[in-house]
């Protein structure tokens, strides 16, 4: 009875084991969707944004702020549990964590401010909002910069190349 059990189980486990395991692609295609979901959520924000620009009541803007924290912090968790799979897997790994610190640390600076304007906020007030929010996009190029060079390195080593944005 028990080997009949295993084997019914087999098949099951079998399968499990090989969806876990990516080729080096598909690894990198994983970690780098991440900057789509984050460019999606980034979109939203900016919507709620205009959309309060109208109502001048920019306290919605919080909801979509946490949510792209949310979902920074979990892919953060995500990536730090993943294996390694091909040459220089961890450099690409740690390039995307950095990343995502750097971008947690971008949505909590620059985008709270916002969050802050009243209607009886001054146009100076808003100004100062942009010009932070400004500041910080320059500085996440430095980041995207590194994190390209990482994939590009991941790619030679693996054998694939990758486009440039």
């Amino acid at each position: 009875m028990n080997r009949f059990f295993l084997l019914l189980l087999f098949p099951f486990f079998g399968n499990v084991a090989l969806a876990q395991k990516l080729s080096p692609l598909e690894y990198h295609d994983k970690i780098i969707s991440i900057t789509d979901s984050l460019h999606e959520k980034g979109m939203k924000w900016g919507q709620v944004l205009n959309e309060c620009s109208q109502t001048q009541d920019c306290s919605v803007l919080k909801e979509a702020r946490l949510e792209m924290m949310k979902l920074i912090e979990r892919k953060i968790k995500e990536i730090k549990q993943m294996k390694d799979v091909g040459k220089g897997a961890g450099e690409l790994r740690d390039a995307m964590i950095e990343f995502l610190v750097f971008e947690n640390k971008l949505v909590e600076d620059a985008f709270t401010p916002f969050e802050k304007l009243v209607p009886t906020s001054s146009q100076t007030d808003y100004e100062v909002a942009i010009a932070n929010l400004n500041a910080v996009v320059v500085e996440e190029e430095a980041f995207m910069k590194k994190l390209d060079a990482a994939q590009a390195a991941y790619g030679e080593k693996n054998g694939f190349s990758i486009q440039k944005r």
